[in-house]
């Protein structure tokens, strides 16, 4: 029966384990597409038959054939601006008096909430080493959650939001595993609780987020990182720039892997009767799978 349905979607969850249970008959005109909500770090694809496989993709890469994203950038007529946003000259003006009062009540440097403690992306190694710097000039970082000592009064992050909002000058929005484009709601968390992001990731955030919104840890490293953090604190003009993108832009979740998404190109004639393949699928999803499928332990069973 599978072979009768216009397309068939794989999960790079199901992908990423393992490939034994695949559909033994494919039509010429079927439409095989891979559907990824985690990065390409955290599930690469390591067996040779996905190359020359799938047709199309659908995933958080900005060159997938139906990309999404994890948050979305709107002008302030609520009208939402794509992937490719040429930022306005937009530094010189200044959030209001009455923005920057909601701002008073901050005291302490840094926060995160963390439920996931050892990652590929080794950010718990940047978040100690971030730690002795910002204590060099007498600030600390607080990690709430399972991975912290702090705590909120209950275990989510939700209950930590007003805090966040209240206390902190920074939220560190840092991802779990490194991979291009790859940059999820969790700097929201900062963004919606009016505390400046200091992310670190793999995507190139200048593509997504408005400029002088962030602090890009990936790109200065810890010691500049925590340096730049002790003088927007010290200067608070200097830290209200970081927010002077408000007059302009709004920042929401998306809704990732929209079904409407799918339906559209399945119902674009152009498009069903487009022959294209991924013949280096591996390489497309991750340029290192062979390192991250050799860490595991998956050598003997595929070939590189």
């Amino acid at each position: 029966m599978q072979r009768y349905f216009d397309a068939i979607v794989f999960n790079v969850q199901d992908v990423s384990r393992q490939s034994s249970d695949l559909p033994e008959v494919r039509s010429i005109v079927q439409k095989y597409i891979f559907a990824a909500n985690d990065s390409s770090d955290n599930y690469p694809v390591c067996s040779p038959v996905y190359d020359y496989y799938f047709n199309w993709t659908w995933t958080y890469k900005r060159d997938s054939s139906i990309p999404y994203k994890f948050i979305s950038v709107y002008n302030i007529h609520n009208e939402e601006l794509g992937n490719n946003i040429l930022w306005d000259n937009f530094e010189t003006v200044p959030v209001s008096k009455q923005f920057k009062s909601s701002l008073s009540s901050k005291s302490a440097a840094a926060a995160i909430y963390l439920d996931k403690c050892i990652t590929s992306g080794k950010r718990e190694i940047f978040l100690k080493n971030l730690k002795i710097c910002l204590a060099t000039y007498n600030l600390t970082l607080d990690v709430f959650g399972p991975c912290g000592t702090m705590k909120c009064g209950r275990t989510s992050l939700k209950s930590c939001y007003y805090r966040i909002r209240t206390t902190y000058y920074f939220y560190l929005a840092l991802e779990d595993s490194i991979a291009d484009d790859y940059i999820t709601k969790t700097v929201l968390f900062g963004y919606n609780n009016l505390a400046v992001p200091v992310v670190l990731g793999g995507a190139e955030y200048n593509r997504f987020l408005p400029p002088y919104s962030y602090i890009d840890a990936k790109l200065l490293g810890e010691e500049l990182t925590a340096k730049l953090m002790y003088e927007a604190i010290q200067n608070k003009t200097k830290y209200y720039e970081f927010f002077n993108w408000r007059n302009h832009y709004i920042i929401k979740e998306s809704n990732v892997l929209d079904a409407c998404s799918l339906c559209q190109f399945l119902n674009n004639e152009g498009w069903l009767k487009t022959g294209t393949v991924y013949t280096t699928f591996r390489n497309w999803w991750n340029p290192f799978y062979i390192e991250r499928c050799h860490r595991f332990g998956l050598t003997a069973k595929f070939q590189f």
